[in-house]
């Protein structure tokens, strides 16, 4: 597997394994078997486990289903002891509020998302302070988030950045161990926790975007959000952010800001591939600039939930004509088979958009099979199709005019009149 999956926690590991497992034929049954291990190690969805088990076609063993019985037993009985707390604290806010803290975290353990999220709205409810409004938010997130409710998420995101900021500056010691609580980092400090809604509100904004991608996430405090995002996964989305855009001078432009960031280069000091993308990108190093780009294409973005094989495949085309338009930009003339060599066979289709758009002041010399630039100093005097009509009805009055003027002239002057 790609690897930026180590560091994945609960959920996300989950689903991010079981796409790998769905698109990535050579990798199905690994990920499968990793999933099912991780589920039985960590959560408590035994319906879902079950199904996993059976994909990867896993044997059905004795001490499975001990496992599935004790761990059904427990979780049933956890319910039910939570739920009598609830229905005793009636009249006990803040009691009440901290069980539906407890009963959202144990519904989304279970894969139960719908009851997840009532109980942190029911908590919502029960608060008083800033710091309670953020922990039912936090966990509002987290569980849109593992149910990939990515409009939920958006939603949330706004309302916990906003209260958030009010606590910047004044918030309880007690209060804000509750949102870290909720929010599963014991120790987390205002910037983590910033950190952290900014992750989800990413996850969510690249499952969603469809033109301009959101700006990369390149924090000091990534530990707080490794089990949401990836070390590799955020870099490729810098890197992405950065080369996917026009003209070629934002690119540029772009991709040096990626590259001397230092959370960049803290991600990328191991998995050096996005760090070699931008850097033989700057040096316009095309072979291996796109040799990188295409094995990035296969193995990481076609295996990201938040990206998915179609728009996977959507992004190598705009990141190929980026680099095209960029390339290009160096010669006057170029043969339409080394372009191929280096870009591929959508060449000349690549070609013809950027014309057209304008992006590429050129021509294609089909005969010669080249490319071949304009000249810069010739300036284009052709109407639009608009100006021409309107100089066409323009002689046609002035012809309408000279006659009716004619006519008249020659009428006055017929000695019969």
């Amino acid at each position: 597997m790609s690897g930026w999956e180590a560091t994945l926690g609960g959920w996300t590991r989950v689903r991010y394994l079981l796409h790998v497992a769905a698109v990535a034929p050579a990798q199905r049954d690994a990920a499968l078997v990793e999933a099912a291990a991780y589920m039985q190690a960590h959560l408590w969805d035994g319906d879902k486990l079950r199904s996993v088990r059976c994909e990867a076609g896993m044997p059905t063993e004795a001490a499975w289903d001990a496992w599935l019985a004790t761990t059904a037993a427990h979780v049933r009985e956890e319910q039910e002891r939570l739920l009598a707390e609830l229905a005793a604290s009636q009249h006990t806010p803040e009691r009440a509020r901290r069980i539906h803290y407890l009963l959202g975290a144990h519904f989304r353990r279970r894969g139960a998302f719908r009851a997840a999220l009532e109980h942190y709205e029911s908590a919502r409810e029960y608060g008083i302070t800033n710091e309670h409004a953020l922990a039912s938010y936090v966990g509002l997130l987290q569980t849109a988030h593992d149910m990939g409710d990515a409009e939920r998420v958006l939603l949330c995101y706004e309302q916990a950045h906003t209260i958030l900021r009010a606590l910047e500056r004044s918030r309880t010691t007690e209060g804000w161990q509750l949102v870290r609580d909720v929010a599963g980092l014991p120790d987390a400090s205002y910037e983590d926790m910033a950190a952290r809604l900014a992750a989800w509100r990413l996850v969510a904004q690249w499952t969603l975007c469809r033109d301009a991608l959101p700006e990369p996430l390149l924090s000091a405090h990534s530990d707080a959000y490794a089990d949401l995002i990836g070390p590799a996964q955020g870099a490729w989305y810098a890197v992405l952010w950065a080369l996917c855009v026009h003209p070629p001078a934002v690119q540029r432009a772009r991709a040096v800001q990626v590259l001397q960031d230092a959370s960049f280069r803290q991600y990328t000091d191991v998995a050096r591939a996005p760090r070699d993308v931008l850097s033989t990108y700057l040096v316009s190093d095309w072979p291996s600039c796109i040799a990188l780009v295409r094995d990035a294409h296969a193995s990481v973005w076609r295996c990201d939930p938040a990206i998915g094989v179609h728009r996977a495949d959507a992004l190598l085309h705009t990141l190929l004509t980026r680099l095209l338009e960029c390339h290009v930009q160096a010669y006057a003339c170029v043969p339409l088979a080394s372009l191929s060599r280096l870009f591929g066979d959508s060449v000349p289709r690549i070609l013809l958009d950027l014309i057209r758009s304008g992006a590429v002041p050129a021509r294609i010399d089909w005969a010669r099979q080249v490319l071949e630039k304009e000249d810069e100093h010739v300036v284009d005097v052709r109407p639009s199709d608009m100006s021409a009509l309107r100089a066409r009805l323009t002689v046609l009055q002035r012809l309408s005019l000279a006659t009716s003027s004619k006519s008249s002239s020659m009428s006055s002057t017929d000695p019969s009149t």
